[in-house]
């Protein structure tokens, strides 16, 4: 928040310019923690920290864009009780991003709102199926390409990516419970 103010209030130009060698900075290290023929696991271990995320996910996927690129900066997060525990927490309060949050329960949404007032960051209260999965992302005005798709719901996760049409993500985090 006092980031927030300073750029509005005093140098919205410095403080742009400061977050944004804080990115490439963060990147940087990010690209220089994998030593040639170390297997993909403990690459990943190793990139893994948590700043929102459950279990360390923010490490990684700064990880992986470190290596990919960011197109859009544009997520689509389903399952995110509050938002305050979530995937893509981290690319928006801190990276700038902007997408889509959904979860079923209105109280938690109400939360995110909260959380997120000063963000670009979209919520909606909606029981996700198959069925509707494309129009409501359609109706947040999300199409084609995003950056991160990030699935959550605790069993219909792998149905309701198949189902998904309207976006193309060029990363996908699903839960996975054998």
């Amino acid at each position: 928040k006092l980031l927030a103010f300073i750029r509005d209030v005093f140098y919205p130009e410095k403080i742009n310019i400061l977050e944004d060698r804080l990115g490439s900075l963060f990147l940087t290290y990010y690209q220089s923690l994998v030593v040639p023929g170390l297997s993909q696991k403990v690459t990943f271990k190793n990139a893994e920290f948590k700043v929102y995320s459950k279990h360390g996910c923010d490490g990684i996927l700064a990880h992986i864009f470190s290596k990919i690129g960011v197109t859009r900066h544009t997520f689509v997060e389903i399952g995110v009780e509050d938002g305050r525990e979530c995937n893509t927490a981290n690319l928006s309060r801190n990276f700038g991003w902007n997408g889509l949050l959904v979860d079923a329960n209105k109280q938690w949404i109400e939360l995110a709102k909260v959380f997120y007032k000063e963000y670009a960051v979209k919520t909606a209260t909606c029981f996700v199926t198959v069925e509707n999965v494309n129009e409501l992302i359609q109706n947040n005005n999300i199409r084609g390409e995003i950056d991160l798709l990030s699935i959550d719901i605790d069993g219909n996760d792998y149905w309701i990516w198949r189902a998904i049409n309207i976006i193309n993500p060029r990363v996908a985090v699903l839960e996975y419970n054998s």
